[in-house]
């Protein structure tokens, strides 16, 4: 059968899957491949005329008579059309921009009722005044929102004239928080959050009630953000939270904030600030929204890698997962000579605060894994090596100490701290195998040593493994 004596139906399908199944089409890439499918006959146009899919999908930055032929186009498919539009002034313009931001605002104005998602990335601050009457438009159907704008455009704090009842989805990129009303169908929510935004932005977060997906992502600078005293946001539905490139004088307040009795997934990514006082919120006391799973979780691995610039905790165990990561710059400047045994005791204490910090919420894992790749001269860190240099066994002892369920131990570059498992033989009274991993194959008579005495006092099975 030739492909034009198909359905309607299937060719309909088939016009939408050659669209869609590709990767992600350009702009010009997907004005050519729509307009492609009415040459090839007079049937397969008359189909492609009817196909509402492939008309729906808008992007206004192509020229003003395209983006009128498809909204003439999707209209004769469909009475009451679904749009899906997008805008990125950042691309090439051919005609004056603000000529343009004239015609993409009277667009979004007029048709805002009917768009159920919008992607747009406003960029020049000398167009915002034309483009934000736009968005103070009700959206009736809008289910999914990402809206990226310049640092020097202000919408309207209600953005949607707080209409938009069936908003699924939404990513903010703004200098301003938005106000959604009631926003009953809200389920993920990921914005970029900073010192202007924050409050307003918390109290949005805090009237989604049904958030199931919350995102909040950090600015460069390090300027700890104004939450003032507050209540802690309760969001009772709340699978999923990411919290990422944050400063740690804003990440860890604003986590210890929330409340999520349902969580499942925790990701966390902050920056380190080097203060000579002591930190306000420690990673144990910012970490109260996990305390609930304490009791619940099926034989949890926990998993530490010291690197050069970054700390890295993960914890798995069906269905729960977390993962912070700390990273830690070198100081642009130097500190009086007077600071640096202060700074290096707060780092250590910093350290030790995170590797140890599940421990303070009852979380006991049954599997240590404890990788030190600290030590790569090409990309050592001054910070974390004077404060570890003559410490770092002390660390892992005081590690080791904290989780006494640990049964099964895997160890990547702590041969030498090792010995603490001598040293101490109440250290991890259930532990029943130790794994070592080695890199270089020429292993050390006095490591040899080390692993046949821990062997030999612990009654452990020992483990070499060559990397």
């Amino acid at each position: 059968m030739l492909l034009d004596g198909l359905p309607v139906e299937m060719l309909h399908k088939i016009m939408k899957l050659s669209i869609e199944d590709k990767m992600p089409l350009s702009p010009k890439q997907r004005l050519s491949a729509t307009l492609r499918l009415g040459l090839l006959n007079r049937r397969l146009r008359a189909v492609s005329l009817n196909c509402t899919e492939l008309w729906s999908t808008i992007y206004l930055q192509w020229r003003q008579e395209i983006v009128l032929l498809y909204l003439q186009r999707v209209r004769q498919c469909c009475r009451d059309p679904a749009l899906v539009i997008y805008l990125d002034t950042n691309g090439k313009l051919t005609e004056s921009l603000l000529v343009r931001a004239g015609h993409w605002a009277s667009f979004l104005s007029q048709n805002m009722a009917s768009i159920k998602a919008l992607h747009v990335i406003i960029n020049p601050g000398h167009i915002g005044p034309a483009l934000v009457p736009a968005f103070n438009r009700p959206a009736p159907l809008l289910q999914i929102c990402n809206l990226t704008v310049n640092n020097r455009i202000q919408l309207s704090t209600s953005i949607f004239a707080q209409q938009a009842p069936k908003l699924c989805i939404a990513k903010f990129r703004s200098p301003s928080h938005f106000k959604l009303g009631h926003a009953p169908s809200l389920r993920v929510l990921d914005i970029k959050i900073d010192k202007q935004n924050a409050k307003g932005f918390l109290n949005t977060i805090e009237a989604t009630t049904y958030l199931e997906s919350l995102t909040l992502v950090g600015v460069q600078n390090a300027q700890p953000l104004l939450l003032g005293e507050r209540k802690p946001v309760v969001l009772p539905h709340c699978r999923s939270l990411t919290i990422n490139n944050m400063h740690s004088t804003s990440a860890r307040p604003l986590m210890s904030l929330l409340r999520l009795p349902s969580l499942v997934t925790l990701d966390y990514h902050e920056i380190q600030v080097i203060l000579l006082a002591e930190p306000e919120i420690t990673m144990a006391s910012a970490l109260k929204i996990i305390t609930e799973f304490s009791s619940t979780l099926p034989n949890p691995t926990l998993s530490i890698n010291l690197l050069p610039h970054r700390v890295v905790v993960r914890l798995k165990a069906t269905p729960f997962s977390l993962c912070f990561t700390s990273d830690w710059p070198d100081l642009g400047s130097p500190f009086p000579e007077f600071a640096h045994e202060i700074i290096s005791r707060r780092v250590f204490t910093s350290i030790e605060d995170m590797l140890t910090s599940l421990a303070s919420c009852s979380i006991q894992p049954e599997q240590l894994i404890f990788s030190n790749r600290r030590n790569d001269r090409t990309h050592s860190n001054r910070i974390l090596s004077h404060a570890l240099k003559d410490d770092f066994q002390t660390l892992v002892a005081r590690l080791l100490r904290a989780y006494p369920s640990v049964q099964s131990l895997r160890l990547h570059g702590v041969q030498r701290a090792a010995r603490v498992l001598l040293d101490d033989l109440q250290i991890l009274p259930l532990l029943s195998s130790v794994e070592f991993s080695f890199i270089n194959p020429e292993i050390s008579p006095e490591t040899w040593q080390l692993l046949e005495d821990i062997q030999e006092a612990r009654g452990v099975s020992i483990h070499m493994m060559m990397k």
